[in-house]
């Protein structure tokens, strides 16, 4: 049984969607450094900068969620 408030499965609702478009995001950046159109250290580059966009993000998503 889900214990959970209606607030948090809110706001665990808003972390996955953001964690499900980053997965989404590094799957493409994979795709095209295996179809040769973007380099490996160029893909490492952008998914780092991904993750650090979403952990930038993330903690907006949490005091958004506790102000309302």
């Amino acid at each position: 049984m889900n214990n959970l408030s209606s607030q948090e499965l809110s706001e665990q609702s808003m972390i996955e969607a953001h964690l499900q478009g980053f997965g989404e995001q590094v799957v493409s950046l994979c795709d095209r450094e295996s179809d040769c159109q973007l380099s490996a250290q160029d893909a490492y580059q952008e998914i780092r900068q991904l993750w650090l966009e979403l952990k930038q993000t993330q903690p907006e998503i949490i005091e958004y969620f506790q102000e309302h």
